[in-house]
């Protein structure tokens, strides 16, 4: 057992702290599953909703600015609609491979305790060289 000294005990309101515990082996199921979701689930149905989405046919009579409006509305939205389904993609992918740099880097129980949150932060920052 270690004795803390009082004032390396850090702030009074973090005092109480639990750590979290990860297995490991649960954390590397975990990014495999995020990988399959976007890669099985996501894309296919992204793809297939941006598909009937683009396939509006458009054509508007001249001087019928209300309909040209609505249609620059529509593609704005659409366009915007793309951004995002893209960035949610990306973004579940960037967890996946965070989930798995972390159960690769520390799949020992040395290198485990060893894990900051500097380490963590690292990863899900896309740091592939990390400082554990």
């Amino acid at each position: 057992m270690t004795t803390r000294i009082p004032w390396d005990e850090g702030p009074g309101w973090l005092r109480d702290y639990q750590p979290i515990q990860a297995d490991l082996s649960t954390l590397a199921e975990f990014a495999k599953a995020l990988q399959d979701e976007v890669n099985r689930n996501f894309v296919p149905h992204a793809r297939r909703t941006v598909d009937k989405l683009n396939s509006v046919p458009f054509t508007a009579p001249d001087g019928f600015v209300e309909l040209t409006e609505a249609y620059t509305t529509y593609s704005n939205t659409l366009e915007r609609t793309l951004e995002l389904l893209n960035a949610h993609s990306a973004a579940t992918w960037d967890l996946a491979a965070a989930a798995e740099t972390i159960a690769k880097r520390y799949r020992d129980s040395d290198a485990y305790s060893a894990a900051t949150v500097a380490d963590v932060r690292g990863a899900l920052n896309g740091d592939a060289t990390g400082s554990g």
